[in-house]
């Protein structure tokens, strides 16, 4: 209930889904659906008073009331962690625990009400295809391999690491090099491909790199600060991937593997000395890939899908783009 006002300003200002916003604030669609229906109902408008605290919220949501008194069923439910070590085992089935347990319980549930209740409460096995939708998603993660350029000055080499993100829905792909994959080029590289795409989506799906979540957590990760001031800046969610499930970002390992073969590979008999140098090689590469025709999409070229699947969709950008600026307190002022 804490999280009250983050829904809502979600909803009410960035009008996002409800979806997207119960999997940023880690709660359930129905809990989110249920917050900004009382508020609509409630008769508050949006921003509320800046004087209003959260448990005033909270009390103007949910009213206390007096809760009723439910009796318990009497009804003997199944043993669900005992059904599932059963079924583990050769030969066991759904229709024949229900015959061990009518046999036991004679006025417990029927074959249909057992049928239902022992698929919805054991722990599902799932594994389906991702639909995206235009805007939606920006997925973003770094190769593994990079370049490097030589200062000129000392012959010293310097590895750069490659950024790649891509659209959800056209794979439409942004890739560029920096120093490193810390907080600042993190953050900047998100600024710079949200500038090449033309828009913003949705939400944000990174890898749990040290400059996108400080701590995971499957059901409440810490997003690093600096990233989600980028985040808000542009008016979008990040939703970082689970631990050790590649899955969840399939499009972006898809990508990385993409500019790898058709970048890095491209680029590995030159040399290079400067950032900016690689960056200006990277973006010749990078428009050849993105108008090359796709033969598992009918010919048409990631340009060409995002023109029609993912630009009339992007949220528009901020009228400036996401700066960092470094300030320091409590200075003293010299004598002069």
């Amino acid at each position: 209930m804490r999280k009250i006002r983050e829904i809502l300003h979600y909803r009410f200002t960035h009008d996002l889904s409800f979806d997207k916003i119960a999997r940023s604030v880690r709660k359930s669609k129905g809990v989110v659906f249920n917050i900004c229906t009382r508020f609509q109902e409630s008769g508050l408008t949006w921003p509320v008073s800046s004087d209003m605290t959260d448990d005033q919220l909270e009390t103007a949501l949910f009213p206390p009331r007096i809760k009723d008194t439910l009796t318990p069923s009497s009804i003997p439910l199944p043993d669900i962690a005992l059904i599932e070590q059963e079924l583990a085992r050769k030969h066991v089935t759904v229709q024949l625990l229900f015959r061990e347990y009518a046999a036991e319980h004679p006025d417990g549930m029927s074959q249909a009400s057992f049928y239902r209740y022992v698929n919805s409460h054991k722990t599902p096995k799932l594994s389906m295809h991702f639909e995206h939708k235009g805007g939606d998603i920006l997925y973003c993660d770094y190769s593994g391999d990079g370049l490097f350029w030589i200062d000129r000055n000392t012959g010293k080499q310097h590895d750069v690491e490659l950024f790649v993100a891509c659209l959800a829905a056209s794979s439409l792909t942004y890739a560029e090099v920096t120093p490193s994959q810390n907080e600042w080029h993190f953050a900047m590289s998100h600024a710079r491909a949200f500038a090449y795409f033309g828009g913003v989506t949705a939400s944000i799906i990174p890898d749990n790199l040290k400059s996108a979540v400080t701590k995971t957590n499957r059901y409440d990760p810490t997003i690093n600060k600096l990233f989600a001031k980028c985040a808000e800046h542009y008016g979008t969610v990040v939703l970082p991937a689970r631990v050790a499930k590649p899955r969840d970002k399939g499009s972006v390992e898809s990508a990385v593997l993409i500019c790898q073969r058709n970048i890095l590979a491209a680029l590995r008999d030159r040399t290079f000395y400067s950032i900016a140098e690689i960056n200006e090689a990277v973006r010749g590469e990078l428009e050849i890939l993105n108008n090359r025709g796709m033969k598992d999409h009918g010919g048409l070229s990631r340009r060409q899908r995002y023109e029609m699947r993912d630009k009339p969709f992007l949220k528009p950008l901020p009228a400036e783009p996401f700066r960092i600026s470094v300030i320091k307190n409590d200075v003293t002022v010299g004598l002069n």
